[in-house]
């Protein structure tokens, strides 16, 4: 019996040692056929895809996943920054409640540092100014002076 299992042993090393040296060409071999596969199949392609996404919107799994890779943000450290934000607009202080926006996470596209959370909206105009700061004070100027 141990011989038996020496040489299922030997044959996993060997399998694990081929797969090592030839990995590259497995997953290119493996992406023609999934790729041709659901070329040929759209219909049952389709379905799994909408089955796995509805099994992920049930679970959460996605939009945990998204904040902590795109900022690094465990749930809980999420739900902190709400907390922290009193569940409203960083800077317009609209509620997120009555159906206004969502919650959007503001982060620099430089650095990648979560700066908080806010509206839709809000976020939008920051990202079109450029998030430069001489841009914004500029802007709150010209308002200044356009309401005097």
């Amino acid at each position: 019996m141990k011989e038996h299992l020496s040489i299922l042993e030997k044959r996993a090393a060997y399998q694990r040692s081929w797969y090592a040296r030839n990995k590259s060409r497995v997953r290119k071999l493996l992406n023609e056929y999934q790729k041709s596969w659901r070329l040929a199949n759209r219909d049952k392609a389709l379905a799994i895809s909408r089955r796995s996404e509805e099994k992920r919107k049930k679970s959460g799994k996605n939009k945990n996943r998204h904040l902590m890779r795109s900022y690094g943000l465990s749930p809980e450290k999420f739900e902190a920054l709400k907390i922290v934000a009193g569940n409203k607009c960083q800077v317009c202080n609209r509620p997120w409640q009555n159906g206004y926006g969502r919650h959007v996470i503001d982060h620099c596209h430089k650095t990648g540092k979560v700066r908080g959370i806010l509206c839709g909206p809000c976020n939008r105009a920051l990202g079109l100014l450029g998030d430069d700061e001489n841009r914004i004070k500029s802007l709150l100027k010209y308002l200044c002076v356009a309401y005097e």
